[in-house]
């Protein structure tokens, strides 16, 4: 019964996961919320560690510059929610984020789920914690400038791959650049480039000095 019980929950977060973040309800609750997304962590953390902290990378990128946390974080678009972004209006404040979100919080849950993230793991994700409990201000030094869905993209990833491989020969290695959607902001000496595609690996460069 057990057992059962936790292959459910399972396909539950698997139904509900967004490449990054976890919706709690598909049509009814379509974004993704700041408590749901801390014990959403906790279920992930026993099934999949780099989900539940995708999960809480993701929460954090809608953190406000004065620290607030907010209670929704608008990453996708959907017309099955009210009050949506619009009513919220967060983008009044000066303090708020380049992501769309509300502009009230949640009962605080991010630091008891970072202990339990820590004590699940066997005490290996002390560099992963560490990040997360740095000041508004540091964090925001490695905060997501852009963020989107490969489905929010006018073509698909299959779709570019498919055209480019028409008139050139792709190795493995090769990088495809497909822009953004949404608004970036300007790349400065020092800044790191972090581009991670589950399933696949990661790459990673450092902006070097400007050519004079």
């Amino acid at each position: 019964m057990e057992i059962q019980l936790l292959e459910q929950a399972k396909k539950v977060l698997e139904k509900n996961w967004q490449d990054g973040f976890t919706i709690p309800c598909e049509g009814l609750y379509p974004f993704q919320w700041n408590w749901d997304s801390g014990f959403i962590a906790l279920g992930w953390a026993h099934i999949d560690m780099e989900k539940a902290k995708s999960e809480l990378r993701y929460l954090l990128s809608g953190q406000w510059s004065n620290g607030f946390l907010p209670h929704i974080i608008f990453h996708n678009e959907s017309e099955s929610y009210f009050p949506g972004p619009e009513v919220h209006a967060a983008n009044l404040s000066p303090y708020s984020s380049e992501i769309k979100t509300s502009g009230i919080t949640q009962p605080p849950v991010l630091g008891f789920v970072l202990e339990e993230l820590f004590t699940i793991s066997g005490n290996t994700e002390l560099d992963f914690i560490l990040k997360n409990e740095h000041s508004s201000d540091d964090y925001k030094e490695s905060l997501r400038v852009v963020q989107f869905q490969t489905k929010q993209m006018i073509h698909s990833s299959a779709r570019i791959i498919s055209e480019l491989s028409r008139y050139m020969t792709l190795e493995p290695g090769d990088v495809i650049y497909t822009g953004t959607a949404g608004t970036t902001a300007a790349l400065k000496e020092g800044d790191v480039v972090d581009v991670l595609l589950e399933g696949i690996g990661r790459l990673r460069n450092t902006v070097g000095p400007t050519p004079k």
